[in-house]
């Protein structure tokens, strides 16, 4: 029998908190799981790839990319009309398939950055990436934001307010990033490379990721508009 009307859309519901919670709970685990096996913290979280904890690190991110490429979201009004959740998702999705797919180039943050230290698999990795984040920057700032016109509902507004804050937060980091790449002296990325600034900003794009979705699920039940008897939400 075919799941239909507010069944369906608690679980669809459900499953965006479950993404929302993998997103919080990865950097936990990755990072829990270094600690507890004495192991040294990568410089970044891509680099579990190359670590014991491989399979949960690859894992959640299929996990992901399998959601947002079977992500239909809605058709809203406002906006550029060639933005659609549709679409940003299953760019996000292949975004984050090509995290896990392609292990990205560890490289000396001591050392020169030249074009020939960069590999085919570590370039895809890099661009899969920023079209991960840059499309998750997209849903936190203009999709999930979106309202119908005349909605005035106050706790819209707040969740609106924690998107944008998880948007500008993604947005930091790649610029944070970037200019950590391309942009510090050979001598300033040698200085503070060991207080692994990559590992943590990955970390709160992550976290960022998480939130919004988790907020978007109907998770956090202070930020919703209501519940009915059986715990359905009006998002």
């Amino acid at each position: 029998m075919a799941v239909t009307g507010p069944q369906a859309i608690r679980s669809y519901y459900r499953v965006r908190q479950a993404m929302g919670l993998q997103g919080l709970a990865l950097p936990v685990l990755l990072i829990g799981g270094s600690l507890y096996m004495g192991d040294p913290l990568p410089p970044a979280l891509s680099d579990y790839v190359y670590t014991p904890l491989e399979p949960l690190f690859t894992g959640v991110m299929f996990s992901i990319a399998i959601f947002l490429i079977s992500y239909l979201g809605y058709d809203r009004e406002g906006g550029p009309s060639w933005i659609t959740d549709r679409r940003v998702s299953t760019l996000a999705g292949l975004g984050a398939m090509g995290i896990a797919l392609f292990p990205n180039d560890t490289f000396d943050p001591c050392g020169e950055l030249t074009v020939r230290m960069f590999s085919a698999t570590g370039v895809a990795h890099v661009v899969s990436a920023a079209i991960f984040l840059v499309m998750t920057c997209v849903f936190c700032l203009l999709l999930f934001r979106r309202r119908i016109v005349g909605d005035h509902r106050a706790q819209k507004s707040r969740r609106n307010a924690v998107y944008l804050a998880c948007g500008l937060v993604i947005l930091g980091a790649l610029l944070g990033l970037s200019y950590y790449f391309l942009g510090m002296d050979l001598a300033d990325r040698c200085a503070i490379a060991p207080l692994k600034p990559v590992l943590w900003l990955e970390v709160a794009t992550v976290w960022a990721f998480g939130l919004a979705w988790l907020v978007k699920g109907g998770g956090i039940r202070k930020l919703n508009d209501g519940y009915s008897p059986r715990g359905f939400v009006s998002l």
